[in-house]
């Protein structure tokens, strides 16, 4: 039986054909559905089933799907933070690819900035409907869609720029700053360093 090649398409530079099989990564499909279940409604869901059974696990497992007041976390606490992990690998994935393909820095950078924009919007329009009386005056712009479009075209700029170390550095800096920032920026009325909820907040 004679082996069939991979679909191709023209590379932007040379003309020749890339090999460019249509392969998902499953798993990564599947952690994303389980994650926008959860998101979805999934997670609610399993909170209120808390003590309605009298079964042990289940009462056990609803206890992990809320999130607690300040200190201390449970496993619903990593839901949201999984999406942005998701749309990561994703873009990673997604930048290795069209690098493969010829296509340019620029031309990657303009589809991301596109991506962010529409993410923006669609995060005013939703934190901000009904639009009725409209009010400029109280438009709410910062969403975590707007969020997550920003910091996806940060990431684009970070992973085609530079290195992977340099990558590492700057995240450790990142990092380092926003913890040195809690401790040492002075609160109106708390001072610095108060990690309570009324002092950080």
């Amino acid at each position: 039986m004679k082996e069939q090649n991979p679909p191709t398409i023209p590379s932007p530079r040379s003309g020749e054909g890339i090999p460019y099989p249509p392969i998902r990564l499953a798993s990564l499909d599947a952690l994303r559905g389980f994650d926008m279940l959860m998101i979805s409604g999934g997670g609610d869901f399993i909170h209120l089933l808390g003590g309605l059974t009298g079964i042990g696990i289940v009462d056990a497992v609803a206890n992990q799907f809320y999130h607690p007041d300040w200190n201390g976390f449970t496993f619903y606490d990593f839901i949201f933070p999984l999406f942005l992990f998701l749309a990561g690998v994703s873009l990673a994935i997604s930048l290795q690819a069209g690098k493969s393909r010829g296509l340019s820095k620029g031309l990657q950078i303009r589809k991301v900035f596109r991506r962010m924009i529409i993410l923006i919007f669609l995060g005013i329009l939703f934190k901000n409907a009904p639009l009725d009386p409209f009010d400029p005056n109280h438009i709410r712009f910062g969403s975590v869609l707007g969020r997550i479009g920003i910091a996806t075209f940060l990431a684009a700029l970070l992973f085609l720029y530079f290195s992977w170390a340099t990558r590492l550095w700057i995240g450790i800096a990142i990092l380092t700053g926003y913890f040195l920032a809690l401790l040492l920026i002075p609160v109106p009325g708390f001072g610095a360093g108060d990690l309570t909820f009324e002092g950080d907040s």
